[in-house]
Formats: C-alpha cells, sequence, structure tokens
C-alpha cells in the first residue's frame, strides 16, 4: 500500500515490534486475551469492595445473596418494602430503566438520588453499586 500526502509516497508499514524482553512479557503476549474476557455481568458492591460475577437475567439482591453478601430486605426480594435500595456509582448504561414498582417506593427522584432497588436491578454489564446505610468497614490497626 502506499499513502500520498505531505511526505509524499511511502509505503504504509506497520509500527516496529519490540521483542519481548522478560519470560512473562513473552508468555502473555501469546495469550488471546479475549479467551479470559468475562462474558457474565460483574456487580462490584460499596463500601465492601467485593466484586460479584452474576447469571443471566439475575438480580443484584439475588446475585448477592447467592454470594453471601447481605443486604437489607423485610420482603425477600419481591418489591414490596423498599428496603433494598442501592445506590448506582457507575455503569448505568448496563441496566433496565426504572421499572413501575420501583417507581412505587422511589418516586421520579432517580435522577437526582440514583436509587435503584436492587430486587429489581438486572445488570447486562458491569456496575458499580453502594449500599447507602451500610456503614465503611473499619481499617484495622497497623502494627
Amino acid at each position: 500500500l502506499r499513502k500520498s500526502g505531505a511526505y509524499g509516497n511511502r509505503p504504509l508499514s506497520p509500527p516496529p515490534r519490540r521483542k519481548p524482553s522478560s519470560r512473562a512479557e513473552r508468555e502473555f503476549s501469546r495469550w488471546d486475551i479475549s479467551r479470559y474476557a468475562s462474558a457474565v455481568p460483574r456487580v462490584t458492591i460499596e463500601p465492601l469492595g467485593v466484586t460479584l460475577d452474576c447469571n443471566a437475567d439475575e438480580s443484584v439482591f439475588a446475585c448477592a445473596r447467592r454470594h453471601n453478601v447481605f443486604i437489607p430486605t423485610a420482603c425477600a426480594g419481591k418489591a414490596t418494602c423498599g428496603l433494598c435500595r442501592v445506590k448506582m456509582l457507575a455503569g448505568e448504561a448496563n441496566v433496565a430503566p426504572i421499572n413501575r414498582d420501583e417507581q412505587k417506593h422511589l418516586g421520579n427522584t432517580y435522577f437526582i438520588t440514583k436509587l435503584r432497588l436492587s430486587c429489581q436491578l438486572r445488570p447486562t454489564g458491569d456496575i458499580t453499586v453502594r449500599i447507602p446505610d451500610m456503614p465503611e468497614p473499619k481499617k484495622l490497626p497497623k502494627l
């Protein structure tokens, strides 16, 4: 291929490849990264800092319960109590819009507060949520 322009006609070529210097770099360069990419949605729950893998069409509440992460509730995930609120921190594009059950408990303040019901929140991609009533985990003192 030839490209004409300000520098005249010159062949296009890929940039020179740098030879991997260490054994680890050589091994890593042989990997097919797409093979290791996660196809399932991942939910990061703050302030715990845990990341959970969700099944297809699984709510954040059900995913957290399956991984033994406690989200407060009185209705066991049926959208009747409104206690399982979580605040969206990242990944709003990876969830469905607010539904009627959520509007009943949260009103039209979602765009201001970013609160959603975890039992109705079904991620299609990676998201980060915060449990608003959970205190920050205590840090261990340094020895």
